[in-house]
């Protein structure tokens, strides 16, 4: 039921030279920095709060103690702006919704039964959905699971968090760890159960291994029929 947007994690450093960031440790290159935060979508959506509120609690949990600013990146308007149009009447529905978005933004929506839920778009059912369709379901040949497993496997993802490319592994591994010790975070949980935002953490590990498998599984041939399929 995710629908995934990266928001990319970037380390600003200037005037290191190369061989001696080599021979730093990851805390003391992230000592005294700065890890900016771009979100792509507009203010008020599930993308923003979730990003938001993980700033707030990772640069702890990232050796050397980072501080994390963050910043909205202008474009066109997203998610809160759509939902905003059903409730006046503009629009009658709007597809690839989160469901932690509607718990945590949209609660009454379940609890007045103002809308209908009709497919889930992922790999598996959430917990909460069980009798709501699953799109995975609908497909009758092994062709037609690559395809939907290329198109929604993002959904794993729910909003992923990227590093850009080059960056070394042990940094990554920090960078990871420290993502997923948030995730555990007492605090965090807490600012989490308060804002009733659902906290589903999935490791970087485990996105990546599934991004080459749909890889290694999808030809030119089915790429360009998911892509029509898209249209």
């Amino acid at each position: 039921m995710m629908f995934a947007r990266a928001v990319v994690i970037t380390a600003l450093f200037a005037g290191v030279p190369a061989s001696v960031a080599l021979a730093q440790t990851v805390a003391e290159f992230y000592r005294g920095k700065s890890i900016e935060l771009d979100i792509n979508v507009s203010v008020g959506g599930g993308y923003d709060l979730y990003a938001r509120m993980v700033a707030r609690y990772i640069g702890k949990h990232i050796p050397g103690n980072p501080t994390i600013q963050f910043k909205t990146i202008p474009g066109y308007p997203g998610g809160n702006e759509i939902n905003l149009a059903m409730e006046r009447g503009e629009v009658q529905g709007r597809c690839s919704i989160p469901w932690s978005t509607v718990k945590a933004t949209r609660r009454s929506w379940i609890e007045e039964n103002k809308v209908s839920f009709l497919m889930q778009y992922s790999l598996g059912k959430h917990a909460d959905l069980p009798n709501v369709p699953l799109v995975m379901d609908l497909a009758k040949t092994d062709e037609q699971r690559t395809i939907l497993k290329l198109i929604f496997g993002r959904q794993v993802m729910g909003r992923p968090f990227a590093a850009p490319p080059g960056v070394r592994s042990d940094r990554v591994n920090a960078l990871r760890n420290a993502f997923m010790e948030t995730m555990a975070d007492k605090d965090f949980l807490a600012e989490a159960e308060k804002a009733k935002l659902e906290i589903t953490p999935v490791s970087g590990e485990r996105i990546q291994s599934l991004v080459l498998e749909v890889y290694r599984n999808t030809t030119a041939e089915l790429a360009a029929k998911a892509g029509a399929a898209m249209k």
